[in-house]
């Protein structure tokens, strides 16, 4: 008996294909978004240390 497959054995049916690409684009998505937002965190952590710092200094100078 002849066995007929409607799909090469080497390659998966169309709807795989694009699911697995949506998945992968998504998962690269996901990960420039984690990044952008780990950028935007250490940023704002720089910003509140030197602001810190600067309020040290103004408390280091004597006030008259």
């Amino acid at each position: 008996m002849l066995y007929c497959s409607a799909y090469p054995s080497s390659s998966k049916p169309r709807h795989e294909r694009r699911t697995a690409a949506r998945a992968e684009e998504i998962a690269g998505d996901s990960a420039s978004n984690m990044n952008d937002l780990v950028s935007d965190y250490q940023r704002y952590q720089d910003a509140v240390a030197e602001e810190e710092d600067e309020g040290y200094a103004d408390e280091a100078e004597p006030k008259s």
